[in-house]
Parts: C-alpha cells; sequence; structure tokens
C-alpha cells in the first residue's frame, strides 16, 4: 500500500538517521528506502561520514550536537552562539565534505540546515535564538572555507586559500552585526551579536520620541479647541 502511494504522489521521502543507526537489522539497511530517500543526520557530521554517505543515501546534516539546534545554541552568552554554530568543521579539519570523497560520494551531501525546536522558545525570544545563528550557518553553507579564507588554525584540512583579505567572521565581526541591523529595521528583533548597538536604534528612539512630542502636542490641541467651544458657548449664553 505505501509503495503504491508514494508512486503515485512522486514525493522524496525524508528520514531520520535513527532508521539507519537504531532500527533492527532487517530495516536498517538504506536498500529499504524507497528511492530518492534522503536522510536527515542530527548526531554528527562523523555520522554522516561513516554511515550515510558509505551506503550511498543523499544526506542532510542538521548535527544538533554541535549547535545547529538554534534553541540550544552554544556555551557562553547566549549573543555568542553563532561563533559556535559558525566555526564548526569536520572531522579532518575540512568542512561538511570528506577531502577522500569520490565526485559520487560529494555528490550525495546535499547540504546542511539549521533547526529550531520549540522547548523553552516562543514568540518573544524566537527572532534572537533563529536569526544569528540561521546566518552563520548560510555562509558557511554557501561560501567554501577557501573562499572564506579560513585560518589555517582554523581549518586544517584545507591547504590553500584565494588570495586577498579573509572574509572568515570572527567575534564581533561587522558584518554579520550590519545584517542583524538591517534585519532589526524591518522589524525582526534579531537581537545583538556582541556588545554594542544598531545606529538605527538611536535613529527610532529619535522618531519615536518626535512622535510622541507630536502625539501631545495634538492632544493639547484638541484639549485647547474643546476648552475653547465651551467658552464661547458659556459667552453666548
Amino acid at each position: 500500500m505505501f509503495v503504491q502511494w508514494y508512486n503515485a504522489v512522486r514525493v522524496n521521502i525524508h528520514v531520520w538517521s535513527d532508521m539507519l543507526l537504531l532500527m533492527p537489522a532487517y530495516v536498517r539497511h538504506a536498500s529499504t528506502l524507497p528511492p530518492g530517500s534522503v536522510m536527515n543526520v542530527y548526531q554528527s557530521l562523523a555520522t554522516a561520514w561513516t554511515q550515510t554517505i558509505p551506503q550511498g543515501v543523499p544526506t542532510v546534516v542538521s548535527i544538533a550536537g554541535q549547535n545547529w539546534y538554534l534553541d540550544s545554541e552554544g556555551g557562553g552568552y547566549n549573543q555568542d552562539g553563532w561563533t559556535h554554530i559558525y566555526s564548526l568543521n569536520g572531522p579532518s579539519g575540512s568542512w561538511l565534505a570528506n577531502p577522500a570523497w569520490s565526485p559520487a560520494e560529494a555528490a550525495l551531501l546535499l547540504g546542511g540546515e539549521t533547526a529550531m525546536w520549540g522547548e523553552g522558545i516562543n514568540h518573544d525570544n524566537f527572532d534572537a535564538f533563529v536569526w544569528r545563528g540561521a546566518a552563520a550557518a548560510a555562509e558557511r553553507l554557501w561560501a567554501t572555507e577557501e573562499n572564506l579564507g579560513c585560518p589555517p588554525a582554523q581549518c586544517p584540512g584545507i591547504t590553500h586559500t584565494r588570495p586577498g583579505p579573509s572574509y572568515w567572521m570572527q567575534s564581533r565581526d561587522p558584518r554579520l552585526a550590519q545584517q542583524m541591523c538591517r534585519m532589526s529595521q524591518r522589524g525582526i528583533q534579531t537581537g545583538p551579536i556582541s556588545p554594542g548597538f544598531c545606529s538605527a536604534d538611536a535613529l527610532s528612539s529619535s522618531a519615536e520620541r518626535a512622535d510622541e512630542q507630536r502625539w501631545l502636542l495634538e492632544a493639547e490641541n484638541a484639549a485647547l479647541k474643546v476648552a475653547l467651544a465651551r467658552a464661547r458657548a458659556a459667552g453666548n449664553s
């Protein structure tokens, strides 16, 4: 029945890596998955490198144990959580892919994702937990260590980087801070990534004060009009 439904709707199945790691042996092998299935590995990069890719399964990593579950973030201050996401590297010092993979194996690693789970999260802190970490992960997924100029101490598996300045983000990096400020201007409550403030915050406060003063003047003007009307009415009576 499931196979008939699957063939009819033509969708790709996404399953947790637990299917390979925890299920009974008779369903543990990747051959039991429908064609086109994708495995979500949340344990670690090593799990993808040693369990799913060798079995020929297309894989996406969300690596909860290495802080890509955004609601957990990392150690230290909440504002520093993005640094743990950004600084992650693979077992050999490279990024997500294993340098020893063949092109066919490398093609099986479809990419990565961040995830936000609801424990301890509500509308008051959702934006602050999500966007700093998601922005940091996005840059790591969209750019290679070579193009970012990752320092050798951070990426020992990288043998060469492009010439020119490094764009590797460090703590208090202005690029991420500027992005958070741009999002803040659009009404997203991103929170800070380091001590400091957005210049737009001061402008916003000035604008809010101006609006408040204008409202007070309008209220006073309306009250004066009412008082004047009453005085005129009293004088005509």
